[in-house]
């Protein structure tokens, strides 16, 4: 958007405001901001393509090459297990990964990032056979705030 917020699909690629029209389904990282009239100050908007490909949220474990393990806390986080639990993610070169950066004054995202343990990310891929996810993008936030 014209404030810095980006705009993606699921599968990584940059959009422009246009591909977010009425009834679109999007996913938002950003800060809540309580005011008379709540908004969100939003980094990244992620919007929701007919692609079928599935979110998977949690805290990496550990990182291997090429892959990873986060532990997810609800079913709706481990879309290959449907539980709770650790989740195994594959991803390759095509892998397009974004760095979000909330801080207490606002937040910011960024192409690129690696992963570390004990970051909080969200992933949109498609399960395998094997109930691993192979991720298309990886979403990596980087929460400063001072709590």
């Amino acid at each position: 958007g014209g404030n810095g917020t980006r705009i993606v699909s699921k599968s990584g690629e940059l959009l422009t405001p246009a591909a977010i029209g009425a009834g679109s389904s999007v996913s938002v990282d950003g800060i809540l901001v309580s005011s008379a009239e709540d908004y969100i100050r939003s980094a990244l908007v992620v919007v929701d393509e007919l692609v079928a490909l599935s979110r998977a949220s949690g805290t990496v474990l550990t990182v291997g090459n090429q892959n990873a393990v986060i532990s997810t806390t609800s079913a709706e986080n481990n879309p290959c297990a449907g539980t709770p639990g650790d989740l195994a993610i594959r991803f390759d070169n095509e892998t397009r990964f974004v760095t979000v950066t909330v801080t207490d004054s606002g937040s910011s995202s960024s192409m690129g990032g690696s992963l570390t343990s004990d970051q909080s990310v969200d992933m949109y891929g498609t399960c395998a056979v094997d109930a691993t996810f192979e991720a298309d993008q990886v979403i990596i936030i980087e929460d400063t705030r001072s709590d």
